[in-house]
């Protein structure tokens, strides 16, 4: 009986130990990647707000799409995937629907502040992915 008790507890602990490695071996951006995409998304810097914020989104969701190594899905549903470990999800998803409504309403301006905002925001998420 004391065996059968000390195996029950092995295996216990060797699933938990299993769990704890999955946990830490998430996708990760490197640090090749981040210094990349970092650098593309400081250049936006140069581009009109409103140019510059779409450009950085469109960077932004290429690097969790790199990281997926996937190239399918919606910005959102991209997102929607790593948000969990961003930890300004909030204002990733504010960036998110601006883009859209400057993607697809007339007279949706962005204000030099914003742009400046976002790209710091950008940069957070993409530095908790390492």
């Amino acid at each position: 009986m004391d065996w059968i008790f000390i195996i029950f507890i092995l295996v216990v602990l060797g699933g938990l130990f299993i769990w704890w490695k999955y946990l830490r071996t998430r996708d990760r951006l490197s640090e090749a990647q981040l210094k990349y995409y970092t650098g593309k998304i400081n250049k936006t810097v140069t581009l009109t707000p409103s140019h510059g914020l779409m450009e950085m989104h469109k960077i932004f969701i290429t690097a969790l799409k790199d990281l997926a190594n996937e190239k399918r899905g919606t910005a959102a549903e991209v997102t929607q995937q790593y948000e969990t470990y961003f930890p300004n999800k909030v204002r990733i998803w504010h960036y998110h629907r601006l883009r859209n409504r400057v993607a697809h309403q007339i007279d949706t301006k962005v204000r030099e502040e914003e742009a400046q905002t976002a790209r710091r925001e950008y940069l957070r998420a993409l530095k908790s992915l390492t």
